[in-house]
């Protein structure tokens, strides 16, 4: 599962996010948590984003059966 994160997300704090990474690292789930410094929760996802290309190249990954990197355990 990847996890992108906007370091200024006023709707999902990024505390919040970070707890939730954590816990399902816990559970055994392989997480890829990306934090961006300075985006917020649109910025994350608007244009010149540097999650757009990767978020693209992650995708391509599954989709070619490729294994997921995991970033447990998460650390603050």
């Amino acid at each position: 599962m990847l996890i992108a994160q906007g370091g200024s997300d006023p709707l999902v704090l990024p505390a919040v996010q970070r707890a939730y990474a954590r816990t399902a690292c816990a559970a055994g789930n392989r997480i890829d948590y990306r934090t961006y410094p300075g985006l917020d929760h649109n910025g994350i996802v608007g244009d010149g984003s540097p999650l757009l290309p990767q978020l693209l190249a992650w995708t391509a990954d599954r989709f070619q059966g490729r294994p997921a990197a995991g970033t447990c355990p998460i650390r603050s």
